[in-house]
């Protein structure tokens, strides 16, 4: 079962990770490779702007880490 359906995560928080794969999803369709993504990003100086690709990658990369780490977690104390 995906760790997003286990109630694991408070609802907000499960919008606003969605919203950011599907931003990542859609904008896959037009580069062919993640580094050009970032490099649009850094041409239209919005890498550090809410929204951009490259934040939202960013962010669903901390995500998946943190979810990585709370899950060794709770094996490591069953």
């Amino acid at each position: 079962m995906p760790v997003l359906q286990t109630g694991m995560f408070p609802r907000f928080a499960e919008i606003d990770y969605v919203a950011k794969v599907n931003d990542l999803a859609e904008v896959s369709s037009s580069v062919s490779t993640i580094e050009e993504m970032v490099d649009k990003d850094i041409e239209a100086n919005c890498v550090r702007k809410v929204g951009s690709h490259t934040r939202n990658l960013l962010r669903v990369k901390r995500g998946l880490e943190m979810i990585r780490v709370l899950c060794e977690e709770l094996l490591d104390t069953e």
